[in-house]
This record gives C-alpha cells, structure tokens and sequence, in this order.
C-alpha cells in the first residue's frame, strides 16, 4: 500500500493517511491528488509545511500566484486565504502544525 492516497473529489481528508506526532505538535498527512484538481478558496486555522515528492503545482495565497514543482517545499501560513491548482497528478507530504499560527 502506497502511503500516499487519493484526496476525495470535495477535498476532505477522511481518505487520507496521517501520523499524529503530537510531541512535535503537528499531524502529517500523505496525500495524491490528480491533474486538473481545483481546491476552492479556503483558510486554514493551522500553519502547514509540505514538501512536493512529484508534480507541479500553482499555489495562491491571497491573490499571489507561484508555482511549485518536484521537490519543492512550500508553506501555507494559518488564517490566509488559499486555493491550489494541480498542473500535473500530485503527492504531497503535508506537516499541520498545531498552535503555531503565524
């Protein structure tokens, strides 16, 4: 079994794999999602760090596009608006850090 699984279609993450690594206040979530997958504008109340293993991706926060590819990391700051583009079938490891909103 992969440890990186498919993101449903409305973009929960019931489907997903996650490692609790509570001393270190944070989740980590292994997700895939495929090309052409839009995520709608959102806020999240938690910092997230992810590492893109493969793909391409067009991440906006707050009206500023930029474009990740393999290998890149890339953060999502808590309470900022997002939303992600999926330029190419994606895996991603995503780090949600607990109370460490900046």
């Amino acid at each position: 079994m992969s440890l990186f699984q498919p993101k449903s279609k409305d973009n929960k993450k019931e489907n997903d794999d996650v490692l609790h690594l509570n001393h270190h206040g944070c989740d980590v979530v292994f997700s895939h999602c495929e090309k052409g997958t839009r995520t709608t504008s959102s806020v999240n109340i938690s910092l997230t760090k992810n590492k893109l293993v493969e793909g391409t991706i067009i991440l906006c926060i707050d009206g500023e596009e930029t474009r990740y590819t393999q290998d890149d990391w890339f953060e999502i700051p808590a309470n900022k608006e997002h939303s992600i583009e999926y330029r190419t079938d994606c895996s991603i490891i995503e780090f949600w850090f607990h109370n460490k909103a900046e």
